[in-house]
């Protein structure tokens, strides 16, 4: 494919997921030795900038250039819109577990809501407070294979939750690191 701001794989390598430089996303199901392209139909012009992969590579949770995110379990050839306003996404790796993190403005204040899903129930939302304003470019989430463990960083704030986001301990503030 043409440079795409991000790529992503299966755990053996064979399916893979580019984009974000076009209107375009990118599937490869050979290890990258020939690709698919099409363009996002659910969010006409709203490019998709970053995809994680369970480790099958079939299920995908993707966030869009406007912070819509977007599930697929078609190996990313077609996309359902979540309703979800996100910066951050990541899924577990037998994709029973998905959460994003978001900083929304909301009367003037910028919030950070932290979305989760065990794929049975729908979207459930967690309000966090956090001890500054955050942005789309400074709001940050990973955890580990379960999702049970996460850290979550928006704006200079720090946070972990060992419950799958259930609560938040705020750890530090990263401009005193």
């Amino acid at each position: 494919p043409s440079v795409a701001n991000y790529i992503n794989s299966d755990s053996s390598g064979r399916y893979l997921l580019a984009g974000g430089s076009s209107d375009y996303v990118y599937v490869s199901v050979d290890y990258g030795v020939t690709w698919s392209s099409w363009v996002n139909t659910q969010s006409p012009g709203d490019r998709l900038i970053y995809a994680k992969a369970d480790s099958s590579g079939q299920n995908v949770i993707a966030i869009s250039t406007s912070s819509n995110l977007f599930t697929s379990n078609t190996y990313g050839y077609t996309w359902i819109g979540a309703g979800v306003i996100a910066n951050s996404a990541i899924c577990n790796h037998n994709f029973t577990f998905l959460a994003a993190v978001g900083c929304v403005r909301e009367a003037g204040i910028y919030k950070v809501y932290f979305w989760s899903t065990d794929s049975d129930y729908g979207w459930k939302r967690v309000y966090i407070p956090t001890d500054d304003d955050c942005d789309s470019s400074s709001t940050f989430l990973t955890s580990d294979e379960l999702g049970k463990f996460l850290v979550l960083v928006a704006g200079t704030s720090i946070l972990r939750s060992v419950n799958f986001g259930q609560s938040w301990t705020y750890l530090s503030n990263r401009s005193h690191i």
